[in-house]
């Protein structure tokens, strides 16, 4: 009986508390227990800062992007987006990154650029575009003042590239068009100080010297990857060989080790004719480099000229204004003195009365 008074009811006790506290931690861990992943979840990756060359760089590298993030540092200088998904381009995606020099976007599938997109990069100097699914070279860039290099390689480009009627370009110095699906070379006039031109892994046929003859600063030139080049679109082999001699007469560089391999069904190619009309087209174009360089000589001189006679017009009016002031102090000092020297000659009254009264004394007697 003791053991039924002090014992059952003390077990039941604990067998209630524990049920309590059972269905308080059932309750409480619940929400935790629907996502079983919960704790398993990386941290979102986010571009990171570093600094390349001096520049404030930005490495937004794979991270899935669908547009350019709108919350990096405004002071960027070098953003790295390739490896995103970014398909369209806005007239607001760089308008914060007006200190942009280097922008890389491969591998993003971009298929639309909107009209004024580039406009507020002003300092850009070089873009790749590469592996994208672009038709055209986009003419905003070829207008930027400072741009140098443009990277358009594995873009499907339409025939001529979207360079027929496209703007001009003093600065640019690299262009690659390399695997681009290109059947003519195009048209690259506008381009007399480009030095280095990228066109291996298309599907060129003929390359003539008056196309070259354009851009008479070319120094570098990969053709790797069309064999056709060498075939010629003619029997006779002139295609190539006019190519071949006109690249030896520049000392262009051939990339990758390539070299025209030039075939004809005549003994020579005494009959193809000469580069003379490339020659023309190049002298001209350095004539007019030389005259632009004139001009920008002259804009100089005549700056130097202006800033001098301004700087002297300045300094003298400096000089003649404290000449004038110093003057006006001594006048001044002057009209002071003058007034001190009479009023120091000039007797009190009380004195001046004396003084006569003893004048009339000394008549008198």
């Amino acid at each position: 009986m003791k053991n039924d008074i002090l014992g059952f009811p003390a077990k039941e006790m604990v067998l209630q508390t524990v049920c309590i506290l059972l269905l308080f931690l059932v309750r409480w861990t619940a929400p935790f227990s629907v996502d079983s992943g919960h704790f398993n979840k990386k941290t979102p990756k986010r571009c990171s800062y570093f600094k390349e060359h001096g520049m404030m760089a930005v490495d937004c590298y794979g991270l899935d992007l669908v547009a350019v993030p709108q919350n990096l540092r405004t002071d960027t200088e070098l953003l790295h987006a390739t490896h995103n998904r970014i398909r369209e381009l806005h007239r607001d995606s760089f308008k914060r990154y007006r200190y942009l020099k280097y922008l890389y976007l491969d591998d993003n599938m971009i298929l639309y650029i909107e009209n004024g997109t580039f406009d507020p990069l002003q300092d850009l100097e070089a873009i790749r575009l590469s592996y994208n699914g672009l038709d055209r070279v986009p003419p905003e860039i070829l207008q930027l003042p400072k741009i140098r290099k443009i990277f358009l390689d594995n873009n499907r480009l339409i025939p001529g590239g979207g360079f027929v009627g496209a703007p001009a370009s003093d600065t640019l110095e690299s262009l690659t068009l390399a695997h681009c699906h290109l059947q003519q070379l195009p048209r690259l006039e506008g381009y007399p100080n480009l030095v280095e031109l990228n066109v291996s892994g298309n599907n060129l046929n003929r390359i003539l010297p008056q196309q070259l003859a354009l851009m008479c600063q070319l120094k570098f030139l990969d053709l790797s990857g069309n064999p056709k080049l060498s075939e010629g679109s003619s029997s006779d082999g002139c295609d190539c060989h006019l190519l071949a001699s006109w690249i030896a007469q520049r000392n262009i560089i051939l990339q990758n080790s390539y070299k025209l391999k030039c075939s004809s069904n005549h003994d020579d190619f005494t009959h193809c004719g000469n580069t003379s009309e490339a020659m023309e087209i190049h002298e001209a174009c350095m004539s007019a480099i030389a005259l632009k360089a004139e001009a920008v000589q002259a804009r100089r001189i005549w700056l130097i000229v202006i800033i001098s006679v301004a700087t002297i017009c300045i300094v003298s009016l400096i000089l003649f204004l404290f000449y004038q002031r110093n003057r006006r102090k001594k006048q001044k000092k002057k009209v002071s003195n003058n007034n001190n020297t009479d009023q120091e000659g000039v007797l009190p009254p009380e004195e001046q009365e004396i003084s006569s009264d003893e004048m009339l004394n000394e008549t008198n007697s």
